[in-house]
């Protein structure tokens, strides 16, 4: 039904339709909920794409790239995107001379995400600090917490000459659960 729906929406309204566009994420977050990945990536793909060549608006950007850094897509898929992601969510920033906590939070998930600890580390701390103990919408302390506890185990996993990719792939799945 929904597939129909959608094709009905392109032929329609055309792809570059905002309710066209809706659908397209739609569908793609709807299989990503039911674990049906590959089916859902180039959904997911091309409604980031659209978001990050036209969309001029920070929340939009954001909200874009957070939901895909938050969506729980195991490693192999998420890195299908991760680029695509980080530079959306960098857009949202850079339109907001990077001075908005919520942006910068998603910008570290992003950063976490791809398993670039330091700079997950490096941007939390920048929106922990703009948000000044308000914790600003969505900006905690907590993540910060976690960005630092996986960084310290991937330190100490390294250090046991032990495969580091598999516990930070266990870290991933787990530190927002």
């Amino acid at each position: 039904y929904y597939t129909e729906a959608l094709e009905t929406r392109r032929r329609t309204l055309g792809d570059e339709h905002p309710d066209t566009l809706a659908s397209i994420n739609a569908m793609g977050s709807l299989l990503d909920m039911q674990g049906k990945y590959e089916e859902a990536m180039p959904y997911l793909q091309e409604s980031l794409q659209f978001v990050l060549q036209n969309s001029r608006e920070p929340m939009e950007l954001n909200n874009a790239a957070w939901n895909l850094a938050d969506a729980g897509l195991p490693p192999a898929y998420f890195e299908q995107i991760a680029d695509d992601c980080l530079a959306t969510s960098q857009r949202s920033c850079e339109l907001t001379d990077y001075q908005v906590p919520m942006y910068l939070d998603t910008l570290a998930r992003v950063h976490f995400e791809r398993g670039e600890l330091d700079d997950a580390i490096k941007w939390q701390e920048t929106a922990v600090e703009l948000a000044d103990g308000k914790q600003g919408k969505g900006v905690t302390p907590e993540a910060l917490d976690r960005y630092r506890a996986a960084k310290q185990a991937a330190e100490n996993k390294e250090d046991e000459k032990s495969d580091d990719s598999a516990y930070f792939c266990l870290m991933r799945l787990s530190a927002f659960r």
